[in-house]
């Protein structure tokens, strides 16, 4: 039975170094054996630990492994929040799928005509949303996002240098932050801004980033509650055009948000142009 020990460091990290191997598994590999095996048939135990003071010097991007596990948190925060906002594209994606192929919703313009309405004035508003009014929205929706991710990703790309100095000790070298976000470097302050900010219809932006749990995050959250705010607000506009369009008569479905499920299927009740049910 090969023995091994297992070395802990001083980053939390683990590694299994050979201790003695046995003599089937020097005779199978061909050679005196220097790493610990992974299989042996004879089986492998593990018979002392041994903490380390030091790292155990793994690295990653030219970052130490420590440096990499102040840098994570980060990074997984990033990730949820361009997962967001890849949600709002994926939104506005299935409205340009039905302006893409010129179609024309089927209305129940006999509803509209016994309401008293003018249903040529109906066809006509109809006619201007799917030529003009949603592909303009579309094209602001999509300016909007696009300046939203460079705007985040900038900040990303600060914040990760803010920690990794923080790790090193060379906070003084750092770049001031965009965008004005050093002027927010006090947690104080910047846990305040979060919780009083306008929320610009965006009630719910505490939901999707949280208040300084990680102190070290506080830019990129803050970043991304002023960035989401922008696009969200034109893809909410857009989709209200495309309620009034009678989309959803062809298919095209409302989004999973509840909040902005509901503020749509208000749209929806009150407007005087419905789908044809025939």
């Amino acid at each position: 039975m090969c023995q091994l020990t297992n070395l802990h460091f001083a980053c939390g990290h683990t590694r299994k170094v050979l201790l003695e191997a046995c003599l089937l598994a020097t005779r199978l590999a061909g050679h005196a054996l220097t790493r610990a095996p992974d299989f042996c048939l004879n089986g492998v135990h593990v018979v002392q630990t041994i903490e380390k003071e030091e790292d155990c010097g793994r690295g990653h991007d030219g970052l130490t492994c420590r440096e990499v596990q102040a840098v994570q948190p980060l990074i997984d925060r990033y990730k949820t929040m361009t997962t967001d906002l890849a949600g709002f594209s994926a939104r506005a994606n299935t409205i340009a799928a039905f302006i893409k192929i010129g179609f024309t919703p089927d209305c129940d313009w006999d509803a509209v005509k016994e309401a008293g309405r003018d249903v040529e004035a109906f066809k006509a508003r109809q006619a201007e949303l799917l030529a003009q009014v949603i592909p303009e929205a579309l094209a602001e929706f999509e300016a909007s996002l696009k300046n939203a991710v460079q705007r985040l990703q900038k900040v990303f790309q600060w914040n990760e240098a803010h920690i990794v100095c923080k790790a090193r000790g060379t906070e003084d070298t750092l770049a001031p932050a965009p965008f004005g976000l050093e002027k927010l470097a006090d947690e104080t302050v910047v846990k305040s801004s979060i919780d009083n900010a306008d929320d610009d219809d965006d009630d719910d932006d505490d939901e999707q980033t949280s208040k300084i749990g990680n102190p070290n995050l506080w830019a990129v959250d803050l970043a991304f509650k002023t960035a989401r705010a922008g696009p969200h607000r034109r893809l909410l506009w857009l989709e209200e055009r495309a309620v009034e369009a009678c989309l959803d008569g062809a298919g095209w479905q409302l989004p999973r948000d509840e909040k902005d499920r509901a503020e749509l299927q208000d749209r929806i009740d009150c407007r005087w142009v419905d789908p044809s049910k025939k």
